[in-house]
């Protein structure tokens, strides 16, 4: 397989999206150990969980599909990946969205916040029931319409949605510093932007249809992930000093 500029792009920025994705949550889980106390700092931890999982899976997933490029359409890997691949994003769309519900749970309905184990128990069974909806997915190859990119649509779209809700309410109540606020916000309107991307990729399918580039997702998603991560190195600095940031409307009022 000859690997032309627009494939190479590809890669390199899906495996940068990764990366910093996990060190997102990476940096959110030393922000807030655990959960408790403070609404803000189990949001904190609720996103490091998260995105830690999801981080884990993007980076692998990235990672081996460098490796079925280079071993090219045809080989056992190849095929191997391909099939498997459905399953991996379906993991980790449904941790995503389970962290949006987890978000709606504290945030929207003022509900106490869950245990550590529970949180990382659940972010295991999510991910789990994501990969069986994605091995029950035929094969990519067989989707001639798209069907895989239909379903994560779905699966951004509600996430997004949910997400924006909890941030107007966050906004109102004050109930999440400005630096999560912002990361978080960029998340949605990135996966509001990959939905609408995916449904027409899926409207499109995999014929000759005229159909967005890849790379626009990837695109979006590196400015966010940029974003985030530096969003939470910043929260870091303040932890370290013991300080806590304000809310949104609080910090826009100086």
């Amino acid at each position: 397989m000859v690997i032309t500029a627009s494939i190479a792009q590809s890669l390199t920025l899906q495996l940068l999206v990764s990366a910093l994705i996990l060190g997102f949550g990476v940096l959110a889980r030393r922000v807030a150990p655990a959960p408790g106390g403070p609404v803000r700092t189990t949001a904190w931890f609720l996103a490091g969980v998260t995105f830690v999982a999801q981080g884990v899976v993007a980076t692998l997933h990235s990672i081996l599909a460098i490796v079925a490029v280079a071993a090219g359409p045809g080989t056992r890997f190849w095929n191997v990946y391909m099939r498997l691949m459905p399953a991996a994003n379906e993991a980790r769309n449904m941790v995503v969205l389970g962290f949006a519900l987890a978000l709606a749970w504290v945030v929207l309905l003022g509900r106490p916040s869950p245990r550590a184990r529970a949180v990382v128990a659940a972010a295991v069974a999510l991910m789990a029931a994501g990969t069986v909806i994605g091995l029950f997915e035929p094969p990519v190859q067989a989707q001639g319409g798209g069907e895989h990119f239909g379903i994560m649509s779905y699966f951004g779209a509600a996430t997004a949605v949910l997400l924006f809700a909890v941030l107007y309410r966050a906004m109102v109540a004050e109930s999440i510093d400005w630096l999560l606020w912002v990361a978080l916000a960029l998340y949605a309107v990135q996966e509001a932007l990959s939905s609408n991307i995916q449904m027409v990729l899926s409207w499109a399918g995999f014929g000759g249809n005229w159909r967005p580039p890849n790379q626009s997702m990837h695109w979006a998603g590196l400015v966010a992930a940029f974003v985030m991560f530096a969003c939470t190195l910043q929260r870091l600095a303040i932890a370290r000093r013991g300080a806590e940031p304000p809310g949104l409307l609080e910090r826009l009022r100086g």
